[in-house]
C-alpha cells in the first residue's frame, strides 16, 4: 500500500505539474509574440481573405482525435482573439508612457497600473500576478515594457484538474487498500497456516526430543558410576549437551515469535541476572585461560521474561567464550540511559573474525568456514538472541572494532518506574 500510495502521489503531483509547465510556456510564448510586435498581435497572411477551414470535410469529433491532438492549429489561429492582455511602457525614469487596457475587461486603469508598477520594481522577470502572467522586457533607451497575459480560465481549469486528480486518487486507494485486505489475506492463508504448523512441529518436537536426551544423559552417568569414565562416554555427553542446546534455542525462536509468550513478562532487575550470568562464566573463562572483565550498572529495571534474560546473557558469554583469542580479554557491561544498553566485545583471532556483513552471523544456522569450525555450534545461538531481544522491543547488533575485536550491543526499553513503597523482584 506504501508502494501504492507513493506512485499515486507521484502520478498526481507529475500530471499536474505539467499541465501547470504548459500554461506557463503557453502564455510565455504569447508575451513573446505581443513583445515582438509592440503589444499587438501579428496581422494573419492574406487578411483579407479568410481562412478557408483547415478540414474542409467536417468529421465528427473521435476520442482518435484527442490522442492525436489535432485541435493545436485552431487554437493557435484563435489565439489573437481570445487571448485578454494589457501592457505598460515606463520610461528610463519609471514614469509610465503608455498603458493598454483596450484587450482586457476583468481590470481597470488603476489596477492596471497598480500591476504594472508592482511588477516592475519586483526582483523577477517573470512570474504570475493575481491570475495575470507578467514579464518585465527591457527595451532600447531604457525603456521598460511590461507585458500582462490572462490564465485566469487556465489556472481554473488547473485547479480543477488538481482537485479531480486528488479525489480520484483517495477512491483509487482506498479501493486497493480494500482489495489488497482481502486478496493478501486469501494469498497469505496457506502460508500463515504452514508457518504456524512448522513452530507447532518444532515445539513439539523439540519436547519430545528432551525426554529421551534426558535418559540418554542419565544412562551415561549410570555407566560412569558402574566402570569408568572413558572417551567414549565424554563424547556422548558432549553430543548430548549439544542436542540440548540445539533444542533450547530452537524453542526459544518459536516461543518469541508467539505473543502468548508476553503473558509471562514481569518487572526484573536486570542488573542481578546480569551479575549472575557473569559469575557463573568467570569460572568458564579462566578454566579457558581467558580474562572476564565486567561493568554492570545496579538497579536497571525491565519488563520481561527471566528465563529469556537469562538466556540472552548465556548466549552472549558463550558465543565470546567460543570464538575469543586465546588468553584474551572479554567486555561486558550492562548500563542505562535512555535505553539499557548491553555490551559484548572480545578480540578474536583473524581466522574467527567473518568478513564481510557482520549482520548474517544472526541468521539461523549461518556457520562461516573459518569462524565456526570446530566449536560444536550449530548457527542458531546469535538467532535466538536476536529473537529474544525483538520479543522484548529491543535490537541486537554486531561490529568491528579495530582489526581483530567484535562488539555486540543489544538496546532494549527501560521498565516503567515503579510506584514507592513496592520492591523491585530479584533474580
Amino acid at each position: 500500500m506504501l508502494s501504492l500510495f507513493i506512485i499515486v502521489v507521484l502520478i498526481i503531483a507529475i500530471l499536474n505539474i505539467l499541465n501547470f509547465v504548459q500554461i506557463r510556456n503557453r502564455a510565455d510564448h504569447i508575451i513573446e509574440i505581443l513583445n515582438e510586435n509592440n503589444g499587438e498581435f501579428p496581422a494573419p497572411d492574406g487578411q483579407n481573405n479568410p481562412p478557408s477551414p483547415r478540414d474542409p470535410q467536417p468529421r465528427i469529433t473521435s476520442w482518435i482525435s484527442f490522442l492525436r491532438n489535432d485541435f493545436t492549429t485552431n487554437r493557435d489561429m484563435e489565439a489573437p482573439f481570445e487571448t485578454r492582455y494589457f501592457y505598460a511602457i515606463f520610461d528610463a525614469d519609471g514614469n509610465e508612457t503608455t498603458l493598454n487596457t483596450e484587450h482586457v475587461a476583468a481590470i481597470t486603469d488603476e489596477t492596471a497600473k497598480a500591476y504594472a508598477g508592482q511588477a516592475r520594481t519586483g526582483n523577477r522577470e517573470k512570474a504570475f500576478l493575481g491570475g495575470y502572467r507578467c514579464q518585465v522586457i527591457q527595451k532600447d533607451g531604457g525603456q521598460v515594457m511590461v507585458i500582462f497575459v490572462d490564465c485566469s480560465s487556465d489556472l481554473a481549469g488547473a485547479g480543477i484538474l488538481l482537485n479531480i486528480s486528488i479525489f480520484i486518487g483517495v477512491i483509487a486507494l482506498a479501493l486497493m487498500f480494500v482489495l489488497v485486505q482481502i486478496l493478501a489475506g486469501i494469498t497469505t492463508a496457506p502460508v500463515v497456516e504452514s508457518l504456524e504448523k512448522q513452530k507447532r512441529f518444532i515445539s513439539d518436537a523439540g519436547h519430545e526430543l528432551k525426554t529421551p536426551l534426558t535418559i540418554i544423559s542419565a544412562n551415561v552417568d549410570v555407566l560412569e558410576m558402574v566402570g569408568t569414565k572413558n572417551e567414549w562416554t565424554g563424547s556422548i555427553r558432549n553430543q548430548v549437551r549439544r542436542m540440548t542446546a540445539l533444542i533450547t534455542n530452537m524453542l526459544t525462536l518459536t516461543r518469541m515469535e508467539e505473543d502468548a509468550s508476553r503473558e509471562l513478562y514481569t518487572t526484573l532487575n536486570l542488573s542481578e541476572i546480569a551479575k549472575e550470568a557473569a559469575k557463573n562464566y568467570e569460572t568458564v573463562a579462566a578454566a579457558r585461560g581467558k580474562t572476564l572483565k565486567t561493568s554492570i550498572q545496579d538497579g536497571i529495571p525491565i519488563f520481561g521474561e527471566q528465563r529469556s534474560m537469562e538466556q540472552l546473557m548465556g548466549l552472549l558469554l558463550d558465543n565470546a567464550m567460543k570464538y575469543s583469542a586465546p588468553k584474551s580479554v572479554i567486555f561486558f557491561s550492562l548500563s542505562q540511559d535512555r535505553k539499557i544498553r548491553l555490551l559484548v566485545e572480545n578480540a578474536c583471532t583473524k581466522e574467527a573474525l567473518p568478513e564481510g556483513n557482520l549482520d548474517r552471523l544472526f541468521d539461523r544456522f549461518y556457520r562461516g568456514d573459518a569462524s565456526r569450525t570446530g566449536t560444536g555450534s550449530f548457527g542458531i545461538g546469535l538467532s535466538a538472541a536476536r529473537a529474544i531481544c525483538q520479543g522484548h522491543g529491543g535490537t541486537i547488533t554486531a561490529e568491528r572494532v579495530g582489526e581483530a575485536s567484535i562488539r555486540f550491543t543489544v538496546l532494549l526499553p527501560p521498565a516503567k518506574p515503579v510506584s514507592r513503597g513496592k520492591a523491585l523482584p530479584s533474580s
